[in-house]
């Protein structure tokens, strides 16, 4: 069934037949006539990989989903206002990256586009003329980082008025028909299923230190860098030729506009632009300029050795712009830049250079609603707010776990983001497209991609794990099995893969034998590939966490089953849960040491952490007996053990929290302070955003400063401290179980499919008093505050006496 609005006469198009092309910019024109002004008018446009559109001169704001290269889906305009009577110019400039990102998987170059305005249809075909873009270097370039994407190198002296000059100039020509819309390579074209990001008002970066810069005329004897490219006689990356480059600094805190001397004696100048707090967007810079000069443009996270950080690892995050003659406003289309700072390095000007603006225009996804959450403690609302500015920042297309060094879709750092979103905004579309495109990545192996779209030659099993218990998350804050019914089979079929790994000497499922399969868990001491199993490495082991994921994604599956009333599947694999739960007691747990083990095989075991104890108690593999003895590890530091213990990351604190639901008042108060002491040291460090690691651990300086899967503090306001949790899809039924913490007071609201629920407790000696007020015909099924024993409480639902009573025990 045809899906898309593209009709038979339509054709992809390109500039050639070539499908092993990389980084090649295209240039496409259409001109044609209308007899009036249409009525309504509309362009269907897809592409591999990227397009920017423009009608008669006017950019359309919009860019190609992030998708699949066979099923590429195709954006929506509405022109009526931008056709006039006469001659119309469409004109497209497309861009195919052609090489595997972790952000992108390889298709074939193609360009598709139908205009409807009224009774006439413009089609893409032979009929359209194009060019490789002049302005832009095709072909091989720098990257920025192997996850993220290449570098630009634009020469606006190069640019012409193709968008609105009725007859083209030399050098274009007619361009190549590929495919019908779903001929051959391309099997589907789906409309874009999330609209467009918006364009927030632009944040000026404050000019914050300038100076002279001293160029080594001499290729450097050592540097480190993305040296994955080999430039022309001995070129090297501009983020390179920046980090190469002496700075003096002459002045600090400039007005607008920051004047530029003419260099003298082969010189140049540098200037660091503050934005002022992380932003996510496109960079606009506005100057003026003599033509040929070269502009250096370094962005990033961290500051040091008086400028940007420009090259971390094998990252450059640096890109290359040629002034034209006078004015120049420059915006690089395709792609964000998550960064606060922004380093100009200008060389080679013949006179003064005037900088008007720098400037960050951030793209933004707007969510459904934004929940909310007061308490007498300041430093944990400021510590709640910074997370769900740090969520925003990393929704684009799709989850991204940072903006600066990937912009990736991982199943495990998305499946935090969505739990921790649920509560923030309430928002069901945007997980669900990003789980669905994690959930078509199935690998020859049967396990899905570690970054999705991408095909990438290794994967991460524990990641598959995470994506199904997002699947389950999804279908029980939103109320919509959509993705459980898409997907089913392949839950099935992922749990099952694992399971054949069972050991039949202790009844614990083994780790993948493959070379292509990274253990990773967090990157912790022994659970990383530094200290850790090696990518590649095939020996037997056993693994708690691994095991203990599985068993908590076996458990997620049963009971999505059971919300779709398969009752017999459901009781089958709980059985199958609790049977590895049991085995996995018996191997793991030792009983000197009073802790679970890490690691083991069939002589030995060893290592000890914290998150093999908090996924203990989230997975319910630990017997009750047990849970106080595992809290008091991970939350009270017990001397005699854990100080032994590796401790648990951010990325891990969503099952810390888990571990912790319905702990006693010592415990609740130890995590409530541990997460404020966490995330408070990153704020009083100056975070704008949540980091990657804990302050004090930023890999010289190549870790994130914005990392949505550490945004627990929004769970902790939400899901603990006020106690909201659903129990049946869309919160048709829900649960409130309040956590005291030794706070006086808490309150705020949790957005739902229903409407809104919220929640205000205080008090008042031994009193606990519980205001609920819930959308209409939504009740909660309990009221279980978790408070001191001996402490009273009183519950009124929508003002009116609900429950009451005394806590006789707790923990």
């Amino acid at each position: 069934m045809k899906q898309h609005p593209f009709s038979p006469a339509c054709r992809w198009i390109w500039l050639h037949a070539d499908t092993s092309v990389v980084n090649e910019y295209v240039d496409f024109r259409r001109r044609f006539r209308l007899q009036r002004q249409p009525d309504k008018a509309r362009l269907f446009i897809a592409a591999d990989s990227d397009f920017q559109v423009f009608v008669n001169g006017t950019e359309l704001w919009g860019r190609q989903y992030t998708d699949y290269p066979q099923e590429r889906s195709y954006s929506t305009f509405d022109i009526s206002t931008h056709l006039q009577p006469g001659d119309n110019i469409v004109a497209v400039r497309a861009y195919f990256r052609g090489e595997r990102f972790h952000t992108y998987r390889p298709g074939q170059p193609g360009l598709i586009v139908q205009i409807e305005a009224d009774s006439t249809v413009v089609v893409s075909d032979r009929s359209w003329v194009c060019r490789r873009s002049p302005s832009y270097r095709s072909g091989p370039v720098p990257k920025v980082t192997r996850q993220l994407a290449f570098t630009y190198a634009y020469d606006a002296r190069k640019e012409d008025d193709w968008l609105t000059n009725a007859a083209v100039s030399d050098g274009w020509r007619a361009a190549v028909e590929l495919a019908g819309p779903t001929d051959g390579f391309r099997t589907s074209i789906p409309p874009r299923p999330l609209p467009f990001l918006s364009l927030s008002t632009p944040v000026v970066c404050r000019p914050e230190l300038s100076g002279s810069l001293v160029l080594s005329k001499e290729r450097p004897a050592i540097a480190a860098g993305p040296f994955d490219w080999e430039g022309e006689g001995g070129e090297l990356p501009p983020a390179v030729e920046m980090a190469c480059r002496y700075r003096r600094v002459e002045h600090r805190n400039e007005p607008y506009p920051v004047e530029v001397p003419t260099p003298t004696g082969g010189g140049g100048w540098f200037g660091v632009f503050d934005a002022g707090k992380e932003e996510v967007g496109l960079l606009r810079i506005e100057m003026d300029a003599p033509a040929g000069t070269v502009v250096d443009i370094g962005h990033g996270e961290h500051l040091g050795d008086l400028g940007v950080r420009l090259v971390c690892g094998s990252g450059g995050f640096a890109d290359r712009y040629v002034c034209r003659e006078g004015k120049n406003l420059w915006s690089y289309p395709f792609r964000r830049l998550g960064c606060r700072y922004v380093e100009l390095h200008v060389t080679g000007n013949t006179r003064p250079v005037s900088i008007r603006k720098v400037e960050i225009v951030p793209t933004v996804y707007k969510p459904r609603t934004l929940s909310t959450f007061f308490c007498p403690d300041g430093l944990l609302v400021r510590c709640r707010e910074v997370a769900i500015r740090t969520l925003s920042l990393c929704m684009h297309d799709h989850y991204e776990d940072c903006p600066w060094r990937e912009q990736a879709l991982y199943a495990f750092d998305s499946r935090n983001q969505a739990v921790y979103g649920y509560y923030a905004f309430g928002e069901e579309r945007f997980p669900e497209e990003s789980f669905r495109l994690i959930g078509k990545s199935a690998r020859d192996d049967g396990l899905l991609e570690m970054c999705s779209p991408s095909r990438i030659p290794y994967t991460i099993p524990s990641f598959s794990l995470a994506w199904i218990c997002a699947v389950r998350d999804h279908y029980l804050f939103s109320g919509n099995p959509v993705l459980l019914r898409e997907f089913d089979g392949r839950i099935a079929s992922i749990l099952e893969i694992f399971l054949k790994e069972t050991d039949p000497q202790t009844g614990v499922v083994a780790l993948p034998t493959s070379d292509v399969h990274w253990i990773f868990y967090e990157w912790a001491d022994g659970l990383d590939c530094k200290n850790g199993k090696k990518l590649g490495d095939t020996s037997f082991r056993l693994d708690a966490p691994h095991n203990m994921m599985l068993i908590e994604a076996m458990d997620a599956y049963a009971e999505m089953l059971s919300f779709a009333g398969r009752e017999e599947e459901c009781l089958m694999w709980r059985g199958r849960a609790r049977r590895l739960a049991r085995a996995v007691h018996r191997f793991f747990w030792d009983e000197k040491r009073r802790c679970y083990l890490t690691f083991g095989d069939r002589q030995k075991r060893w290592h000890l952490c914290e998150l093999t104890q908090a996924l203990a108690l989230a997975s319910r593999v630990a017997p009750k007996r047990l849970v106080t003895r595992l809290r008091n590890l991970l939350v009270s530091r017990e001397p005699d053990l854990a100080h032994a213990l590796v401790p648990l990351t951010l990325s891990s604190m969503l099952y810390l929290g888990m571990a912790m639901v319905g702990a006693n008042p010592s415990h609740q108060t130890a995590l409530y302070t541990r997460a404020r002491d966490t995330y408070g040291e990153m704020l009083f460090a100056g975070a704008t955003s949540l980091w990657e690691v804990g302050a004090r651990d930023d890999w010289s300086a190549g870790a994130s400063l914005c990392h949505a899967w550490s945004s627990f503090p929004v769970w902790l306001c939400h899901a603990y401290l006020l106690g909201v949790h659903p129990i049946e899809p869309g919160f048709a039924t829900f649960g409130l179980m309040p956590h005291w913490a030794g706070l006086p007071s808490c309150g705020g609201s949790v957005p739902t499919p229903g409407g809104t629920i919220r929640v205000r407790w205080e008090c008042s000696g031994e009193m606990f008093d519980l205001d609920i007020e819930t959308p209409r015909g939504r009740v909660p099924a309990f009221v279980l505050p978790m408070i001191p024993p001996g402490w009273r409480y009183r519950a009124f639902l929508n003002g009116k006496r609900f429950a009451q009573g005394r806590v006789k025990t707790q923990g």
